[in-house]
Parts: C-alpha cells; sequence; structure tokens
C-alpha cells in the first residue's frame, strides 16, 4: 500500500544553536536562496512535533505553544525535560516526526539537536550565539 510520508529527503541540512543565535534568520535566508534557484526545500522545526505532542497529553494548545509568549513559557521547563526524556529513550523521534511533516519534503531542517537520527547525507551548521567568542581557527 502506498505510504502518506513524504520521500526521504536527498539531503538535510541542520542548523542548531542556542535560543536566539540566529537560527530561524540563517534558515529563512538559505530557503529564500534555494527558492531562488529553484530548488524545493523545506524548512522543518523538530519543536513542531514536540510541542504538538507535549500539547495533546497535556491537553494545552498547541499553538500558543509554538509561539513567544508567556504561555509557552509557563510550560517550557517541564516541556524540555518530557522531550528530554523521549530523547533519550528514542535519539530520532522528534527529528523522523518533524521530516515526516513537511510539505514539500525537507531538505533542510532548523533547531535540530539529534543528527545520529538520520541515514541520508547530513550538512550540519552549528550557530554560537551573538558575543560569544569565536571558535579556534581551523575549525
Amino acid at each position: 500500500s502506498a505510504s502518506n510520508c513524504s520521500p526521504k529527503p536527498r539531503q538535510l541540512l541542520l542548523i542548531s544553536g542556542k535560543r536566539k543565535s540566529g537560527k530561524d534568520h540563517v534558515t529563512s535566508r538559505i530557503l529564500a536562496a534555494a527558492a531562488e534557484r529553484n530548488f524545493p526545500a523545506a524548512c522543518v522545526r523538530v519543536s513542531q512535533p514536540l510541542k504538538a505532542e507535549y500539547a495533546r497529553l497535556h491537553k494545552l494548545d498547541a499553538d500558543r505553544l509554538a509561539d513567544s509568549t508567556e504561555y509557552k513559557e509557563a510550560f517550557r521547563a517541564d516541556m524540555i525535560a518530557w522531550g528530554e526524556r523521549l530523547r533519550a529513550a528514542d535519539p530520532g523521534c522528534f527529528c523522523r516526526l518533524a521530516v515526516q511533516m513537511a510539505q514539500p519534503p525537507a531538505d533542510g531542517s532548523g533547531g535540530v539537536r539529534c543528527t545520529q537520527a538520520y541515514r541520508y547525507p547530513i550538512l550540519s551548521v552549528r550557530l554560537p550565539r551573538p558575543g560569544s567568542p569565536a571558535p579556534p581557527a581551523g575549525l
């Protein structure tokens, strides 16, 4: 029978970094450049399936967990701890769900911590927090 899942991406570009490091900005610039070149790309945030499942289990508003309001902040610590427990048992659980959710099929992913969950070519970019010291030369 046919699967409803998106086809496997040809390649993943994983953008990671701490809060407020510019992940969203860099990802949007990459997607814009891809669109200019007619390259099919999608941004998938690993936090989307995490927040959706956390909201479902705790009978919360998933849309409000996805924004930058006090609503999300009230649940942030527990949601992070819950997600870390699930990732400890299955490091790729939210990554796989995020790629499946992508429309069009994902070739990019923002906010990823679990690169070991993928079995296709990966380019991983780690963004430093603004004001952080530069990495040593050659890295």
